[in-house]
């Protein structure tokens, strides 16, 4: 690139960045600080979503907002923050959406096993109408969601032997998060369910208290996980998005101006976000390839593991929401389509 060409890029760089604070200078913003509490920290996609959205708000309202982060559980742990958040002493938090099923059982709908096939699959139909109707039936619980970011598939992993069969979970004790559809999960595939919360899961496979657990690839990396974990089986049962929630006492205080920065400061994020994320659970993956022993499971054993699970499919879609579940049934039968 010439110098004339970069002085011309450089130019409008700084055109457009005048303009924008212009133009959020002439909006209904006033100087904010907000706080966005998460449980993970430096490298994790949860951490490095927040910082492009705080930057991107900041940008967007020229420099009146300003989103500090909170990571690592330094506000408490997930459902703390939540509370906090939903009594209006928290602004923000970020957390997996299954989580938000003591909230509203359409939450839970997207933790069903072997529902997803692919991350392109999970955020085409979570952009949309299903996505918009989970979120949107937060709000009488005080929760606003913002939208969905990236996290990963989860697979399982065990000090005992690997997942090779589905006659492999028989006797071995599996942690889980206390979700229903985790502990049944594990149940009818014949493991023992334990459930457990994250903060005590690495000295509970280091003292064997459990067998194993399933995990997305990047808590493997991050937590180090292969440090107390001997095998890893490529199961990919169930996909983990993350919802970027605010506090409705707290949203319903901003002005119009101020929402749109919030909202556009995620849409543009959301990208950009979950590109990362998907390249860090490959990166992942290949980190523990170097530390574990790793195994695919064939596609005949994926499918009985799947026939074992589907009545669960059933079970929970009358329990949380039929229609709601026959909508999001509809629109992945839809991308699939669209991609033969």
């Amino acid at each position: 690139m010439n110098k004339v060409v970069k002085s011309l890029f450089s130019a409008a760089a700084v055109c457009s960045l005048v303009m924008a604070m212009g133009t959020a200078g002439a909006a209904d913003i006033k100087e904010r600080v907000m706080r966005l509490a998460y449980a993970n920290g430096e490298g994790n996609p949860q951490h490095e979503g927040s910082k492009i959205f705080a930057d991107l708000v900041a940008r967007k309202s020229g420099g009146k907002m300003v989103v500090k982060l909170f990571p690592n559980g330094s506000l408490g742990k997930d459902i703390q923050a939540l509370s906090a958040m939903q009594g209006g002493t928290l602004e923000m938090t970020m957390m997996y959406t299954s989580l938000l099923v003591g909230n509203s059982k359409d939450a839970g709908l997207v933790q069903l096993p072997f529902l997803w096939g692919s991350w392109k699959e999970v955020f085409t139909v979570l952009d949309g109408p299903v996505g918009q109707k989970i979120h949107a039936s937060l709000e009488p619980r005080g929760i606003i969601g913002l939208g969905y970011y990236g996290f990963g598939f989860l697979n399982m992993m065990s000090n005992k032997h690997p997942i090779v069969t589905v006659d492999d979970f028989k006797g071995q004790k599996l942690r889980v998060t206390e979700t229903p559809i985790n502990i049944e999960f594990i149940n009818d595939l014949g493991g023992n369910a334990v459930s457990m919360a994250v903060a005590e899961l690495y000295n509970a496979l280091e003292q064997r208290i459990v067998d194993g657990c399933a995990q997305p690839m990047i808590n493997v990396r991050y937590s180090k996980y292969y440090e107390v974990q001997k095998y890893l089986s490529l199961t990919r049962h169930m996909y983990e998005p993350q919802s970027l929630l605010f506090s409705k006492k707290i949203w319903d205080t901003l002005s119009a101006d101020e929402k749109q920065v919030i909202r556009d400061a995620f849409e543009e994020s959301k990208g950009p976000q979950r590109e990362m994320a998907e390249r860090l659970e490959a990166e992942s993956l290949n980190i523990a390839k170097e530390k574990m022993k790793v195994n695919e499971v064939s596609a005949a054993e994926l499918a009985k593991m799947r026939q074992k699970v589907m009545p669960m499919h059933d079970k929970y879609a009358k329990e949380y929401n039929p229609e709601l579940f026959k909508e999001m049934q509809a629109e992945i039968a839809k991308f699939r389509s669209s991609q033969k």
